[in-house]
């Protein structure tokens, strides 16, 4: 290796390590990668250490950027979970927020965020749980509900009427459904703070039923 007086020759050959900070007047020779000069505070000892450094340097940083995608990955499992097609996909949607605000890009809604499943507890502490006597039989659901599991479960937030006469309304959680069956003619009786329930039915189409009237409504999601 050349030398030139106290001169530092430092000189990159297709580095790994090419864009991490160098400290003036280190040396360090790996595998033909990196070439400096030798005349540095002194002896091989010093230029291994320099090395060590250089190489866990980079690896320091492997963990963060890893975390955020383990977290996406993680909730997009838990999303399995839910049965129906339409609320797993919306899931999916919500599971992706971690890496969204890494990027900075805009947030995903928020019905979208509270479709992810919280962590489940470890399989230990769940076995530990004693579940109260009254939960081993669970109560019927009540006639509001019927027997299918509700998608949503929430109180009327506005009422709207197109010119057609079908409703358009917002739910407390932000979600917006409109009526799609306008066969009967009959104007859907619906008041703000009502609690209704959105349930799936066949061919992807979902059933609106309020607790104060006893007809179901077919309807749309609209956001």
């Amino acid at each position: 290796m050349a030398r030139s007086g106290a001169k530092i020759l430092l000189r990159w050959r297709n580095s790994p390590f090419v864009g991490l900070p160098i400290l003036p007047r280190q040396t360090c020779f790996i595998k033909d990668n990196l070439v400096v000069s030798d005349r540095v505070f002194g002896g091989a000892g010093m230029k291994k250490r320099i090395c060590w450094v250089a190489m866990v340097y980079p690896l320091l940083f492997q963990p963060a950027l890893a975390d955020t995608r383990d977290d996406v990955w993680a909730a997009m499992q838990r999303c399995q979970a839910l049965q129906d097609d339409r609320t797993w996909l919306e899931c999916t949607y919500g599971a992706k927020q971690p890496m969204r605000a890494k990027l900075g890009l805009p947030p995903a809604p928020d019905y979208q965020q509270r479709l992810v499943p919280t962590e489940p507890l470890p399989a230990s502490a769940s076995a530990n749980i004693q579940l109260p006597k009254a939960a081993l039989a669970p109560k019927p659901r009540s006639s509001f509900l019927g027997n299918t599991t509700p998608v949503t479960v929430s109180t009327l937030a506005r009422v709207q009427y197109d010119n057609r006469g079908a409703f358009v309304v917002t739910l407390d959680n932000g979600q917006i459904w409109r009526q799609v069956n306008l066969e009967s003619g009959r104007k859907a009786a619906l008041r703000i703070g009502t609690k209704v329930a959105i349930t799936p039915g066949v061919l992807w189409t979902y059933t609106l039923k309020s607790i104060d009237d006893s007809f179901s409504y077919k309807v749309e999601r609209r956001s």
